[in-house]
């Protein structure tokens, strides 16, 4: 048994790439693969990918992470599938806590709690030790690919905001639970592909499909699967 571990990237690679895979080899004593997919990069990004693992893809031009994050989920053969953003630093043991924790048949998706959304562990523990959650962000996600057999791909007019939040309410809508391990904390930096400006309008036009797609849902459900205010990335 052994998990895909599955990193995009576009550009950024001294800054971001190339430290969180090293943290990646240093901190993951669980079986693994690596899925390296190069979304468009302008640097050498693909040349180093090709140098570090043999399931590596690059797209031509930038697509986004859902459709980035897509090439890699074909590409993985792992019983377990990991996301993990190449602006997240991971810590000792942090795949074999997720996975001894996600054993669960209910539980869909588990995901690490980042250093700059601490205050999520002031919400109230589950029975299993775990923090119930509407959704939780790709940056450190992990689930059993008997999940994704059930849910499929992520939905590719969210390929530059709010994939992993939708991804998980397909999730919740399918009854898996979705949860945070609150003793598995990574730090992340901030957004850094996020912040680059040349991506923002395409980030206001995911946001703008994700509100058409879930308004819907929160006539039917409320608020158990609330949707953004315009505006807010």
């Amino acid at each position: 048994m052994f998990c895909s571990i599955i990193v995009c990237a576009y550009n950024h690679l001294r800054d971001l790439t190339i430290p969180c895979l090293q943290h990646v080899r240093k901190h993951t004593r669980f079986p693994y693969e690596l899925v390296l997919v190069d979304d468009g990069s302008t640097d050498d990004t693909f040349r180093y990918f090709r140098s570090v693992a043999p399931q590596s893809y690059r797209i031509p031009q930038n697509a986004g992470i859902a459709y980035a994050r897509n090439a890699g989920l074909r590409m993985a053969r792992g019983h377990w599938i990991a996301f993990i953003d190449n602006d997240i630093t991971l810590t000792p043991g942090w795949l074999t806590r997720l996975i001894q924790r996600a054993q669960s048949d209910n539980i869909g998706i588990a995901g690490a709690l980042p250093d700059n959304e601490i205050f999520r562990r002031n919400r109230a523990l589950s029975g299993d030790g775990t923090i119930e959650s509407q959704e939780i962000g790709g940056g450190c996600l992990l689930m059993p690919r008997r999940v994704f057999n059930r849910i499929g791909y992520l939905d590719t007019n969210l390929s530059h905001h709010g994939e992993d939040t939708d991804y998980c309410y397909r999730a919740r809508l399918a009854g898996y639970r979705v949860v945070l391990i609150p003793e598995v904390v990574v730090h992340h930096q901030n957004h850094g592909t996020l912040a680059d400006p040349e991506l923002q309008e395409k980030r206001i036009q995911s946001l703008a499909y994700f509100r058409a797609k879930w308004l819907p849902a929160q006539s039917i459900y409320g608020n158990a699967f609330p949707v953004p205010e315009m505006g807010i990335l």
